[in-house]
């Protein structure tokens, strides 16, 4: 989401095959995690969440400042909620399509600003040739 190499030059499975691969090895780095959160209970290999405003904005709160600023400014812009007043976040599509375009946002410069890079540190040349190979693998 907001890495425009995904689009083109990777494989769309990609994180869906790294946590398939992983998934046991996750579950036992984030147990802990999900366990911390007291809108989360576990309900055998389910995991269901209390999405109550006060709860969602709560758990908002909690949330890298990077992250919260962007997604709040993205949901008072869908709300029509002015500057100067409290937000409270509500699950729906105002709040999942903010989510979106937060994170499209910060991945998107942060992708943006990799490739960029790269071509400066490997060169025009390897750098066309990596492009290639990634495209050529995609569509093979």
């Amino acid at each position: 989401m907001g890495d425009f190499r995904m689009a083109f030059g990777e494989n769309p499975n990609k994180v869906a095959n790294i946590v398939k691969a992983q998934r046991t090895f996750l579950e036992e780095i984030y147990h802990p995690v999900i366990d911390a959160f007291p809108n989360l209970t576990r309900t055998g290999e389910c995991i269901v969440q209390d999405v109550s405003p006060k709860i969602a904005t709560l758990t908002i709160k909690k949330l890298p400042e990077k992250f919260r600023s962007t997604l709040e400014t993205e949901y008072r812009t869908l709300t029509n909620t002015p500057y100067g007043k409290e937000v409270e976040y509500s699950r729906g599509p105002h709040l999942t399509k903010a989510t979106s375009q937060a994170l499209t946002r910060i991945v998107g410069e942060a992708a943006l600003t990799q490739s960029v890079k790269g071509f400066f540190t490997a060169g025009l040349t390897r750098s066309f040739r990596y492009v290639g190979e990634k495209v050529y693998k995609r569509f093979k």
